[in-house]
Order: structure tokens, then sequence, then C-alpha cells
């Protein structure tokens, strides 16, 4: 698009506009229209065609401003050519018209053109239609300001990073609670503890093009550790790489503390409405409380015998002592059946402690290892490892579960047999690793199972009450986001309990 005034003719030997130079611009993809000084169309490429709608035969010797110039744009096409008449080329964007009237907005570089002997003697226009280009950036524009908007008022933490994970934008919450500043890197605020982990959860969601969900602690401005919730994505451009990140943050540290709390105010308050004549706690308390009172009542007849100053009768008094030793050994043996229930009971209240990344076949290897003898001596223990399986857990305590499970699984064998519990280990729903008890014994009444994961409800075999394992077993497992259950179980046929965590995969 070019625009003139002065009546200075072209050199038409210099622009040769019909010789090899012009057969170069016929194969431009850009529209190129040559004008004189005075603004006539001297030269149209196939390119210029199809774009304005003018042939070339039909634009050459018109003006250019009734080729393409609309009213609205010839007021700026006049600065145009005051710019090229003091030599100066002239890029910008300007509306221009096909010659049906519809408007554009194209993108121009007007280039003066001199000839041999340095005089301006023509114009060179190209341009090219911008106007889906300039949509999608005012698209684009709208859609920050918007999320500009929201984030500055969301009442999480939101920021921006860029592909190397430098922070270029975080609103006010999200400010308060890194701590940070623009170029910091985002995992430097991440707990020392925890970031080699999110780290490594980051890599692989981003070898996944997925999301980054994950729990981690933060170290706030204050000095307090945070326990955060994040949500990081990647930005990625048309050809896949990685262009920046956005994510949000929330805190949940009070979240947090108030379930455990509850968790724990649940445990305590089903604890504390205990009745103990329907437990195990009544036999080895009342049993040691009758024996040591047996016990004192013996030591009392035997002082008031020898206050009463009457013959000495060595056969009574060692049969006395014999039956006050009885008594206070059957007190003592009643001691760590209380212990035992006591730390059952401890550790049934007690929420769950910090969490490493290990295998599950390693933690269950590890378990079997705990087992009592007695276990060994009842049953064969098999583990069948069906796939790899990683998990973030409290090893300890899920070593305990599966030690728990075991046990039962060997005590369930009939009386005179040695049983087979078999341990699998695999994929379990999707997103959960997964873990299986099974064994071939005595199994589960129909309407024993409900219960079975409520303190001292079940009973065996035998009419005893199991106690508190399955109840500890169920409550660590939800604390892991897990769950435990009962998938099959036939009374003479066996059962199988189940152990789901969440997988954890690393790259």
């Amino acid at each position: 698009m070019t625009a003139a005034n002065s009546p200075a003719p072209p050199s038409q030997g210099a622009l040769d506009p019909g010789g090899i130079r012009a057969r170069v611009l016929d194969l431009v993809e850009q529209a190129v229209i040559i004008t004189d000084l005075a603004g006539l169309v001297i030269y149209m490429n196939p390119f210029a065609e199809r774009l304005y709608g003018w042939t070339s035969a039909e634009a050459v010797g018109k003006n250019i401003m009734e080729v393409n110039v609309p009213d609205v744009s010839r007021e700026q096409a006049e600065e145009i050519m005051a710019s090229l008449r003091a030599s100066k080329s002239w890029s910008g964007n300007i509306t221009v018209q096909r010659r049906d009237g519809t408007h554009f907005l194209a993108a121009v570089t007007d280039t003066p053109f001199h000839d041999d002997q340095g005089t301006l003697c023509a114009v060179i226009g190209v341009s090219f239609d911008i106007t889906e280009r300039a949509n999608k950036e005012e698209q684009l524009r709208r859609s920050e300001a918007r999320f500009r908007a929201l984030a500055s008022e969301a009442p999480v933490g939101v920021f921006e990073a860029d592909a190397t994970g430098r922070y270029g934008y975080f609103n006010a919450v999200a400010a308060d609670l890194l701590g940070a500043r623009p170029g910091d890197e985002w995992l430097e605020s991440v707990h020392l503890e925890d970031r080699v982990r999110v780290r490594r959860e980051w890599a692989h969601a981003l070898a996944m093009g997925g999301l980054l969900e994950s729990e981690y602690r933060l170290n706030s401005p204050t000095g307090r550790v945070l326990l955060v919730q994040g949500h990081v994505t990647a930005v990625r451009g048309p050809d896949g790489a990685v262009r920046g990140h956005v994510g949000a943050i929330v805190d949940i540290t009070e979240k947090q503390f108030v379930r455990l709390q509850l968790a724990l105010a649940s445990r305590s308050a089903f604890l504390g409405a205990l009745d103990p004549t329907a437990s195990p706690i009544d036999r080895p308390l009342s049993g040691g409380i009758q024996s040591q009172g047996g016990a004192l009542e013996l030591a009392r007849r035997a002082r008031e015998r020898l206050l009463a100053g009457g013959p000495f009768d060595r056969d009574m008094t060692l049969q006395f002592l014999e039956e006050m030793i009885g008594a206070l050994e059957a007190a003592q043996a009643s001691s760590p059946g209380l212990s035992l229930v006591a730390k059952q009971l401890s550790d049934y209240a007690v929420a769950v402690p910090g969490r490493i990344a290990v295998r599950l076949y390693d933690v269950v290897n590890q378990a079997i290892h705990w087992l009592p003898s007695a276990v060994a001596e009842a049953a064969s223990i098999k583990i069948e490892n069906l796939g790899e399986q990683e998990v973030s857990v409290s090893a300890g305590q899920i070593e305990q579960v599966v030690v728990n499970l075991v046990t039962n699984a060997a005590k369930a064998t009939p009386p005179g047999e040695r049983g087979e519990v078999t341990v699998q280990i695999g994929p379990g729903a999707p997103g959960m690793a997964r873990v299986d008890v099974i064994d071939h014994g005595i199994g589960i009444p129909p309407s024993a199972v409900g219960a079975i994961f409520r303190p001292f409800s079940r009973k065996n075999g035998e009419g005893k009450h199991m106690g508190l394992g399955l109840a500890i077993s169920h409550s660590i497992v939800a604390a892991h986001a897990g769950t435990l259950a009962v998938v099959t179980s036939v009374p003479g046929r066996g059962s199988t309990f189940r152990i789901e965590l969440p997988a954890y995969t690393e790259m």
C-alpha cells in the first residue's frame, strides 16, 4: 500500500517492471504493489491480485488510493508518503480494502526505490492479511486480562513461571505463602525434605504431559512450615515445547490439623465408649485383680497366726506360702496382656508419622521377617510379586498391617493342619497399588464381615475376640488414603484381605 502526489515519473530502466526483477516478485507469497511517485500503480504481483481482488491489468494506471486505501486510512496514507519522500521506509499495521469494499487489517512495509542515479522514482509496498492473527492476539490479550483479574481476586495462590520454572507473576495470596520474588525458581520455596520428591513428581508429570497434584511443605516468609496442596501444569507451544508453567497452591495446614484432630477425637471417643466386659480388657484386668486379692488374703491369714503366738505349723505355713506365690504368679501373668492391650489402644489413637517413597515389595518382605515363629509353624508364607509398585508410606506402619493380616491368616488354619498364606503384590484400581493376603482357612461368617474392622467386635472360630489388630490396621491404611477390605471369605474355604494404597511411579 503506497500513496503519492509527486508528478515525477519513474525510471523504467531502473525499475524493470517487465524484466527479471518483476518475474522474481511474481513468486513472492506476499502482496507486492509498486507505485510511481504520483501514486499510480505500475506493478501488482499475483498474490496481490488474490488478496485485493484486482487483476494487474485493472490496477495498473490507477491511483493506489482507489485500489486498496479506504477513506478511514487516507490521512494515514499521506503521512506515510511524507516519510517515503524523505527516503525513509515505513512499517506498520493499517486498515485496507478489497475491490468488493470489505476491509481487513494488513501488515504493510513501504520502501522507497531509487534509480541508478540515486533519484527516488517509485515506492514498493509489501503487505499481507493479519486479521486472523490480530484477532487471536486480541483474544489472548483479553484472556490474559481476565486471568489477571481472576487471579488477583482468587482466594488461592496463583503463579506463572517461565520454561525454566522461574516466577514471572504471582498474586497476593501466592506472594504471602511463598515469600518469593519474580525470577526465583518455584521449587526453591518447597521444604528441603520434600524438594527431591516434588521435583521427581514434576518431572514425571512433564513427561506424561499431565498435571502435577501434590501435597508438600513450604517455607513461608514468616518462618512457619506450611502444608500446601499444589497444582502445576506446563504451557506448551504448537510444537509441544514447554513455553512456561501456571500453577495454584492452597494452604491446607489448618485443614490437615483439623482432619487429624477429628480422626484422633473419633478414635478416642470410640475407645472411651468401649464396654470392658465386652472385650479382652476385662480378662487380664479382672484376673490380675482377683489373683492379687487372693495373695493379699493369704498373707493376712498367715500374719494373724504368727501374731496369735500359737504353735508354729510348718506344713500349714508352707501351704500358705505356696498359695500366695501361685496367686502372685497368676497376677504377674496377666500383666503382659494388659500391656499389649494398652499398647494397641495407644497405637489406635495415634496419627500416621512421616512417609517415604519405597517399593511395596520391600515393605511386604520386611514384614514377613517380623512374623513370630508361631506363624511360620502354623503356615507356609509365599510372596507373589505381580508387578513392581512404589508407594509413599510410613513403611513401619504398613509393615505392621501386613504382619497383622498374615498372622490372622495363619491362625485361621484348621486345628491339626498346616496352612498356606499367599501375599500377592501388584496393581490395584487405577492409580493404586495392591497387596492381597490369601488364606484357605476357616473363613469368616457372613454375619461378622460387616463389623470385622471394629475393635473387639469379631470372634474367631473358637468364639474368642480378635482384639484391636484389624481396627488399627484399617485406621493406618485409611490414614494413608488407602483402603483395607475383605474381598472374599467363604466359611471353611478361606479369606482374601486386600490393601490398596495410592501408587507412586518414579521416572
